[in-house]
């Protein structure tokens, strides 16, 4: 730092375990930590957390996972944020989703303030939605920078919310790449050694209905019928996994979907699978498909908003809608679902049935499946540590001037 004093950094998250925002907050304060002070500010500490490094401070309010109680609790005790930014002599606050976004800023002092978006907010519904977007509106203009996961995600709060171009950036998450190739190799539990011996499709994600796996489900379901020693398998665990079990279990599948849990090295899983599928109705990037890509596997994913498209084609498009199977440069796109549980007695959707087309595809077409494998890693490289931290690092510098 050539003698000069390194500025304090503060990261806000509710915890540092569990999901994807948690997980990339955990890792910049490692890659920060060169630079920086780091300070970390959660809610309240959880087991199991990602590796992180710098001074965890606890708020010690009360986490759930539905991030407007949260949110409520923040909002009502703001002034105790406020006073560990003066404490520590914070000079950039950097929060992560939207109740620690809104907390960052009514806390701010003397301080800038950055705020992470990481999803598509138009597209969520709902009575407390409508809360938290009225709140963006009022509130997100005042901050110093605000950081999007995705161009789509900020063409979204520029057309939705009227936020000033100027505040928005586009920052894609950091991956350490060389990371997941070396834990990639780990061996899996015996317990699941036997079913990867079959040709297997996977997904991961938390168990909600933003995620769509029912209609993955379904078009696994029909796949099944041609290719009967085909296997899927479900990394993550939330409120749906019963309603999801059923479903196999109508369809009489069960012995053939396995349910993983969460798992903190899904590397290994990916590493031994035939295709990804990621099924969801939105995401505002999707690190899960960088990191299938990490591990030299073909992606399938919806066309949702907004992170996929830019992840698989290398471009940006905004409020386009894909009606067929896309084979794009690094990955397939196809058609994204309409957000109905179906049951099993009811008929495919017209998108489940590309689903399973494009499914049915990869796994019969060698030469296909080659080509996405052989441009898997290069288009992951684009989304390394190495590339994305110094952005951080240059935007921090710039907005603390």
């Amino acid at each position: 730092m050539s003698g000069k004093k390194a500025k304090n950094i503060a990261l806000i998250i509710p915890t540092l375990s569990g999901g994807g925002a948690e997980r990339i907050a955990a890792n910049l304060s490692i890659y920060l930590s060169d630079r920086f002070n780091v300070y970390i500010i959660i809610y309240k500490k959880t087991e199991n957390p990602y590796p992180y490094q710098g001074e965890i401070l606890e708020l010690n309010l009360p986490f759930v996972f539905y991030y407007l109680t949260s949110l409520i609790r923040v909002l009502l005790r703001h002034h105790k944020l406020k006073r560990i930014k003066e404490k520590y002599d914070i000079d950039v606050t950097i929060s992560f989703l939207a109740g620690p976004n809104i907390a960052n800023i009514l806390s701010r002092g003397k301080g800038k303030t950055i705020v992470s978006v990481r999803d598509f907010k138009s597209e969520q519904k709902g009575y407390l939605s409508k809360i938290i977007n009225v709140l963006i509106k009022l509130l997100y203009n005042k901050s110093d920078k605000i950081i999007t996961v995705s161009q789509g995600v900020s063409e979204d709060l520029s057309s939705k919310y009227r936020i000033s171009k100027n505040k928005i950036e586009t920052i894609y998450n950091p991956l350490s790449i060389s990371s997941i190739c070396k834990r990639k190799e780990e061996r899996i539990e015996d317990t699941w050694q036997t079913i990867f011996e079959n040709p297997m499709i996977i997904t991961a994600g938390r168990l909600v209905p933003v995620k769509c796996q029912w209609s993955l489900i379904r078009a696994f379901f029909n796949l099944k019928e041609k290719r009967k020693n085909l296997q899927l398998a479900i990394l993550g665990e939330g409120p749906l996994k019963d309603s999801l079990k059923a479903l196999t279990e109508n369809y009489g599948i069960q012995e053939s979907v396995h349910f993983l849990g969460f798992r903190e090295n899904p590397y290994q899983f990916l590493n031994r699978s035939l295709v990804f599928v990621l099924p969801s109705l939105s995401e505002g990037f999707g690190n899960v498909i960088v990191e299938a890509l990490a591990c030299s596997i073909p992606v399938i994913s919806t066309d949702c908003p907004a992170g996929p498209r830019e992840i698989l084609t290398g471009k940006s498009t905004f409020d386009y809608t894909l009606t067929d199977i896309e084979y794009a440069r690094y990955g397939v796109l196809v058609p994204r679902f309409d957000a109905v549980f179906r049951g099993a007695k009811e008929p495919l959707t017209h998108q489940e049935i590309l689903l399973s087309r494009a499914m049915e595809r990869l796994i019969t077409e060698e030469g296909v499946r080659v080509s996405y494998i052989q441009r898997a890693l290069q288009r992951a490289m684009d989304f390394d540590t190495g590339k994305i931290v110094p952005q951080w690092i240059e935007t921090i510098q710039r907005v603390s001037r």
